[in-house]
């Protein structure tokens, strides 16, 4: 079933909590890129089950900073993504980058969250989003700050974006 985050819609498989915490904790610090594979794979199986998904022309990874992909060695959105592509035949859409180095949202406050994500995106010359519609795709939703900014951009664009996480955290809601 769909959500709202900031006026957006976007599905999530899982609560944040318990076996799934500890997992995508484990995908995100301590090298686990197969762990990225299998949950692309279980979201592909579950998104294609979706009827309001079936016209999504590009899945959208959220794009790490450079650094941060040198420090993890992937980017945890990405292979997620291009999971789901393997699994729902979907095309993955590299366009999008990460402008600028910013705080990990989850140190920072909520009021900090919105301003830490402000120009952080932009869009790669010669790549297009006019009249597409995107699936932004990411591992954790909690504020919905880094989702909105995605959301932005591709608006900005001339995209439809709609957003898919793994999980979401208990303020996100059901």
């Amino acid at each position: 079933r769909s959500r709202q985050a900031h006026g957006y819609p976007y599905y999530s498989l899982l609560p944040y909590q318990g076996f799934a915490r500890a997992k995508i904790h484990k995908m995100k610090y301590l090298a686990g890129f197969e762990i990225a594979q299998t949950f692309g794979f279980l979201m592909a199986l579950a998104l294609r089950e979706e009827p309001e998904l079936n016209k999504i022309d590009y899945l959208v990874p959220v794009p790490l900073h450079f650094s941060r992909f040198s420090q993890r060695g992937f980017n945890q959105a990405a292979v997620i993504a291009d999971n789901i592509s393997r699994g729902w035949g979907k095309t993955v859409f590299d366009g999008v980058i990460r402008l600028k180095k910013t705080d990990a949202q989850a140190k920072l406050s909520l009021q900090l969250r919105q301003a830490n994500l402000k120009g952080a995106f932009g869009l790669l010359p010669g790549h297009s989003l006019q009249g597409k519609r995107c699936l932004i795709i990411d591992d954790v939703i909690t504020s919905g700050f880094t989702f909105q900014a995605m959301a932005q951009l591709i608006v900005n664009y001339g995209g439809k974006p709609q957003g898919a996480f793994l999980a979401r955290t208990q303020n996100r809601g059901g």
